[in-house]
């Protein structure tokens, strides 16, 4: 049957599943999302999601993130500024972010006070970040070399608490998150859309 493959045709044999492309392809077992006309496929289905004549796959070429240095070769720098700069309620997401790529960024924190105190947790995980000061931090992205630990974590505020769930969903084992009502005030229902591109949530309380 004739498809196509990141814009690119494609004859698969009938019957083909969504995993035994992955394993053609040699797909890593983790960190790799795959489309299929333009909806997105939870790995938990791909055993049960058989392609048909035509359909539409897109598959992230990417292997890993590259933190590009600055031209002179000095560690990339972000930090928060009025808009139109990066809002500093993306900074956290970030730094989680930052964790699973290849590379060393240092985050800047200048619009407010104590919020990169979360990182602690992040450390406690396995993350290799060295806390400056209250308001800097270099984050030395593990390229996945190696996995972050699953822990017991409270919530400290909407930003923290969105991004302590993003690393709990990168990392090894069953983590718990408390406080969750942090979570809520800026997420509503987050694990049911979570849930539906393939994370495994579930609200115990």
């Amino acid at each position: 049957m004739n498809v196509k493959i990141n814009n690119e045709p494609a004859v698969l044999a009938d019957g083909t599943t969504l995993a035994q492309l992955a394993a053609e392809r040699n797909l890593p077992d983790r960190g790799v999302a795959v489309a299929v006309g333009n909806a997105m496929v939870p790995r938990a289905e791909w055993a049960g999601r058989t392609l048909v004549e035509g359909d539409d796959i897109v598959i992230p070429k990417q292997s890993h993130y590259q933190i590009e240095s600055f031209i002179d070769g000095t560690i990339m720098t972000l930090a928060d500024a009025p808009w139109p700069g990066l809002t500093p309620d993306l900074l956290s997401v970030l730094i989680v972010v930052a964790t699973q790529a290849r590379g060393s960024v240092l985050f800047h924190q200048k619009m407010f006070e104590s919020r990169l105190f979360f990182v602690d947790k992040l450390i406690d995980m396995g993350a290799q970040i060295i806390l400056c000061d209250p308001h800097r931090a270099v984050v030395v992205g593990h390229d996945h070399h190696r996995r972050l630990r699953a822990g017991r974590m409270a919530s400290p505020d909407i930003r923290a608490g969105i991004a302590l769930l993003i690393a709990a969903m990168s990392a090894c084992g069953t983590s718990r998150i408390d406080n969750i009502e942090q979570i809520d005030r800026g997420y509503e229902d987050i694990e049911v859309r979570l849930n539906n591109l393939g994370a495994r949530i579930e609200r115990i309380s």
